[in-house]
């Protein structure tokens, strides 16, 4: 298909999701197809909602110009230029009309590579023939490589007249790579969860995951000794750093969330700020381990491949707020590694404190602290991967 568009409704005793798909070269929306854009959905539909497929349906657009035509010009030829602009045809010297079809496809492939896709002239433009004769328009920077310091943007891609020069006083941030497939898939579904509004408790959390910038979101409600709780978010960005106050993505979620909450809600608790955001405290964990290795396997790679699967499984992607690491969670890690025949877990514990096993390391979520009337936010578990990872060969 080349578009699609999708809105969400209730219909009487469920929401249903309505989906208006328009195929290539105006292909109809047939039992299969319907049954195969079904199956592809299922995943992501949520419990309750119900999916409809629609074929678009077209109108036609009738436009009322009054135009003054000078001496000079026929309104002929006026009129005839007036409906070659507002057609859907090639127009002379690679010109298009106004409701002209679209000409190529551009679509981003999982390594981010770009690829636009030409037509035959009949589904999609065909390329105009000669050199150098096409153009295009595109922008730089995106995502963590546009997180420049200050002072490093001197010099602009185009000077407008009367610049001499140009630089930036503060550090670019808040920046984010694209999703990735796997994280477009886990997203999808909490994108319509909100539905643009924060009506109930849960709604805060799942708004501030799906802001752009933000990685994580979990929400608390702590009671603070008064008549109302305190509503607490922890947060952290979409590169696994911490969000501070100062920053142009703390001030815009939290304008946003404020826009987005019950007006009537936000007159009840208008006698003290009852929502506060905080960015995750991060704690550290070391590990160390014994590892008899298959005598078909060279240890070194073998070595190598458990530090790497335990740096990704304790890594900022993989871990919530408040979730704990066990011993067992570890060995079993380890164990599943091609060319681990056993391994005896010698050491678990907290970057910063005495070696020892621990059965279990602990994360908590957000609480309120009686002494300093404070809140504290959620914490992260996350594995030391700089040379908190201690692995060596044991031979019997």
């Amino acid at each position: 298909m080349q578009k699609a568009a999708a809105q969400l409704r209730w219909t009487g005793s469920w929401y249903t999701v309505f989906i208006v798909v328009d195929r290539y070269s105006g292909r109809p929306i047939d039992a299969q197809f319907r049954e195969e854009l079904l199956a592809f959905m299922a995943p992501y539909r949520l419990m309750g909602h119900d999916i409809e497929i629609q074929a678009p349906y077209f109108v036609n657009l009738d436009i009322a110009l009054t135009v003054h035509v000078l001496p000079n010009y026929f309104q002929s030829s006026v009129k005839r230029s007036l409906m070659e602009t507002f057609s859907n045809k090639d127009l002379a010297v690679g010109q298009r009309g106004f409701f002209h079809p679209q000409a190529y496809i551009v679509r981003i492939d999982d390594n981010g590579n770009t690829n636009i896709t030409f037509g035959d002239g009949q589904s999609g433009a065909r390329l105009p023939t000669g050199d150098e004769n096409i153009t295009a328009t595109y922008r730089s920077g995106i995502g963590l490589d546009g997180e420049v310091g200050a002072g490093s943007l001197t010099v602009l891609q185009t000077r407008p007249l009367g610049i001499v020069e140009v630089t930036n006083p503060l550090p670019a941030i808040g920046a984010a790579s694209p999703e990735t497939r796997d994280q477009a898939r886990s997203q999808a579904p909490v994108n319509i969860l909100p539905m643009e509004r924060i009506v109930s408790v849960q709604d805060f959390e799942t708004f501030t995951r799906t802001f752009a910038g933000i990685g994580k979101a979990t929400v608390a409600t702590l009671e603070i000794g008064q008549n109302l709780p305190l509503i607490h978010l922890t947060i952290a960005d979409r590169n696994g750093n911490q969000v501070s106050p100062d920053s142009i993505l703390y001030t815009n979620l939290f304008n946003a969330i404020n826009a987005a909450r019950d007006p009537a809600q936000q007159r009840r608790l208008a006698v003290a700020s009852k929502v506060e955001i905080d960015s995750y405290e991060a704690l550290y964990f070391n590990l160390q381990a014994g590892i008899w290795v298959d005598y078909r396997y060279r240890s070194d790679l073998v070595l190598s491949e458990v530090k790497t699967l335990l740096v990704s499984a304790f890594a900022f992607e993989q871990r919530t707020f408040g979730q704990g690491v066990t011993a067992a969670e570890v060995t079993a890690l380890i164990q599943g590694v091609d060319g681990v025949q056993a391994v005896n877990l010698e050491a678990l514990y907290l970057t910063g404190t005495t070696q020892e096993l621990k059965s279990s390391l602990e994360a908590r979520l957000a609480i309120w602290n009686s002494e300093t009337k404070q809140a504290l936010p959620a914490q992260l578990l996350l594995l030391n991967s700089q040379d908190g990872v201690n692995l060596h060969q044991v031979i019997s």
